[in-house]
């Protein structure tokens, strides 16, 4: 049985162990290696990464082309986008001495920060939510979906993951759950 490894970053270092060792791993690449192009993607199936997973930045036509590589492609569909590019972050580490680069993000963008002249104001971007884009998703070749669930109730996470899985079998069975669906809505206010 192959397992899987996924490399955080770009650590160049442990996938050539992996090799030299003979280990029977599959690599796959975090999203924290920022990847957002064919190229760059090349460079790292050259190297024995199986499996990719786009910055969350990635748009349509940066995912089509990275699928025309032939790696395989884990993407984000549901959840917080980070402020900074791909959780390369440092305000967490800098306010609270949680690492966000190490799965600890205090999520400080979501925080309400006060001023003197203004509203108060948050640095945050709105949530992604890939409902409408599943079905193109899955036919551009991405093979697994990532629901950020960081600091989340397991109510919400729950009921993100049976709207999705909802939606994904709906697709594979070419019945007409989409976006205007039940499970899509069970999103709305979660």
């Amino acid at each position: 049985r192959q397992h899987q490894m996924c490399i955080r970053d770009s650590d160049i270092t442990v996938i050539k162990l992996v090799q030299e060792l003979k280990l029977k791993f599959s690599v796959c690449l975090s999203t924290q290696a920022s990847l957002l192009n064919s190229r760059a993607v090349k460079f790292w199936q050259s190297l024995g990464v199986t499996r990719v997973v786009p910055a969350r930045e990635a748009t349509r036509e940066d995912l089509k082309r990275i699928s025309k590589t032939g790696i395989e492609i884990e993407t984000f569909i549901h959840g917080a986008m980070c402020t900074s590019i791909s959780g390369k972050c440092i305000l967490s580490n800098y306010v609270t001495n949680r690492d966000s680069n190490r799965g600890g993000c205090a999520q400080i963008c979501r925080w309400e920060f006060a001023s003197q002249d203004k509203p108060n104001f948050t640095i945050m971007p709105k949530d992604l939510n890939m409902v409408p884009f599943i079905k193109e998703e899955m036919g551009m070749g991405v093979k697994s979906f990532k629901i950020e669930g960081r600091m989340r109730s397991i109510y919400y996470i729950a009921t993100v993951i049976l709207s999705y899985r909802k939606m994904i079998d709906a697709a594979n069975n070419n019945t007409c759950l989409l976006y205007t669906s039940d499970a899509a809505d069970d999103l709305i206010g979660v």
